[in-house]
């Protein structure tokens, strides 16, 4: 528990370990459905459902490990179900793609990203966007 204290200092966000832990709980449970409804739509896309399972869990522990213990932000990040569905149901249907296709476009847009990222070059593009325009982007 000292531990806790000392890695995340709760008290500094007028917090405590045992609320943090409840949250955290709480955040899981509302986090399960994930488990079921994205496997089933890469299923869809033609991926095998045991695997896609297993790398749902998988990527949402180690993302929201990464998250907390690197970060030291506590938020659970998992895969997004809008971002699930355009791949299942676009990308692997009417645009024509194979699943295998698709993930290896994912994984040259995570690299770009990380580029991006990393350069501070996303950080400029962001900043070169007006903030009404930003507003609109959220509202939409």
């Amino acid at each position: 528990m000292r531990l806790l204290q000392n890695y995340f200092n709760p008290a500094a966000r007028g917090s405590s370990v045992r609320r943090e832990c409840l949250a955290g709980l709480t955040t899981f449970m509302a986090m399960c459905y994930l488990i079921f409804v994205v496997p089933a739509m890469l299923a869809d896309a033609g991926m095998p459902k045991d695997s896609a399972v297993a790398a749902t869990i998988w990527v949402s522990i180690l993302a929201t490990l990464a998250m907390g213990l690197w970060a030291k932000f506590p938020v659970g990040v998992a895969p997004g179900l809008g971002i699930t569905a355009f791949f299942a149901y676009y990308i692997c249907g009417p645009a024509g793609y194979t699943w295998q296709t698709g993930l290896g476009a994912v994984f040259i847009s995570g690299v770009v990203f990380l580029l991006l990222t990393a350069t501070r070059v996303r950080q400029m593009i962001i900043n070169a966007v007006p903030m009404d325009l930003k507003y609109a982007i959220v509202v939409g």
